[in-house]
């Protein structure tokens, strides 16, 4: 396909980044899809971060300079709004673009004019290897916004007029999820899409997130789960909400019995099926993941956790049956308990 030039800007805030930025740069120019804006934003930088940005001699970057640090998602509302390609594409300082990202990208949204926001499988390297993968089709993507982001932001793509038509932009309100703030309020305003190609690696930093920063991001997670909660006509209350929190991060131990996370997917289902509000199909099939994805996390506990998990299970698909198996055979060879049966009553 020949793509036309200049039809997407490359949006990258930096903040301090001067380890990584050069390399991310240089990611970004190398791309084999040439003809595009780099617009770099500096967010106030007290380190070596503007040297590095002025010492490429490229004409595709325009470097805007903030005279204080305004934050990522007003350094990317900035940068929005001086933005008239047609795409935006998302780059993070210390991440680096395959080659073909920019070109993949451009043509599937090229073929796909009804889908206005994209993104891809990321690997990560650093402190941790691994690939990331996301939903590909739009019913899917949109299930998954339920309980969380099911977009690679720092490898996505969207059309600027999605944007700019309907006034929206990142929120301030859930740092560090404003990415997932904005794709739910575009979710009745475009189809979504993502490939499943490996366009971007994903640097993992060495240090983990401390235990502060790590209860922030969970409390702001809750936050941003409660507001999508109403959407659906449900008022959660705080045990509701943390069933729904740890449903949806699969670090997270289960902290109360099976059947409240069983009545509450139940009521998910009963609810969103008047509302609307995601697609019903994929909404219970990814319950039935999720569902699933509890007995990989409660086996450990002895079997009378997977009896109850069994119980609750109203049909026995493949999938469960072979978890089932599984368990069984592991426990007869005495790598699990056979203890803590308990008696359960389903909510219908």
């Amino acid at each position: 396909m020949n793509l036309p030039k200049e039809r997407a800007t490359v949006l990258m805030p930096v903040y301090n980044a001067e380890q990584y930025v050069a390399e991310a740069i240089e990611s970004v120019l190398n791309q084999s899809f040439k003809d595009f804006i780099f617009l770099i934003i500096n967010d106030g930088s007290s380190d070596g971060t503007l040297d590095i940005i002025n010492s490429f001699n490229d004409s595709r970057i325009k470097l805007i300079q903030n005279n204080q640090n305004l934050g990522f998602a007003s350094s990317l509302n900035k940068g929005i709004s001086l933005i008239d390609t047609e795409y935006i594409i998302r780059m993070d300082a210390d991440d680096i673009c395959l080659q073909n990202r920019f070109s993949e990208q451009i043509e599937y949204m090229c073929t796909n004019p009804e889908i206005g926001l994209s993104s891809s499988f990321i690997k990560t390297f650093g402190k941790s290897e691994s690939v990331w993968t996301v939903p590909l089709i739009n019913d899917e993507i949109k299930a998954l916004l339920l309980f969380q982001s099911p977009f690679a932001h720092p490898a996505s793509i969207i059309r600027t007029s999605l944007l700019k038509d309907n006034n929206l932009g990142y929120r301030t309100a859930y740092p560090p999820m404003e990415d997932y703030d904005l794709w739910y309020r575009l979710k009745d305003l475009t189809q979504f899409g993502n490939l499943s190609n490996i366009l971007l690696s994903y640097r993992t930093m060495g240090a983990s997130m401390s235990s502060k920063n790590k209860q922030s991001f969970y409390t702001v997670l809750k936050k941003l789960h409660k507001q999508l909660l109403f959407d659906l006509e449900i008022r959660p209350t705080e045990e509701e909400l943390e069933l729904h929190f740890e449903i949806s991060r699969s670090e997270q131990p289960l902290s109360h019995p099976l059947v409240n996370y069983k009545n509450w997917m139940n009521k998910l289902i009963e609810k969103n099926n008047l509302a609307g509000t995601y697609p019903q199909k994929a909404l219970v099939q990814l319950l039935d993941q999720l569902w699933i994805q509890l007995f990989n996390r409660v086996m450990h506990k002895g079997i009378g956790h997977v009896a109850t998990h069994f119980v609750l299970s109203k049909q026995l698909n493949w999938n469960n049956a072979a978890n089932y198996f599984h368990y069984l055979i592991r426990a007869l060879r005495g790598k699990f308990n056979f203890t803590g049966f308990t008696m359960v009553t389903l909510s219908i």
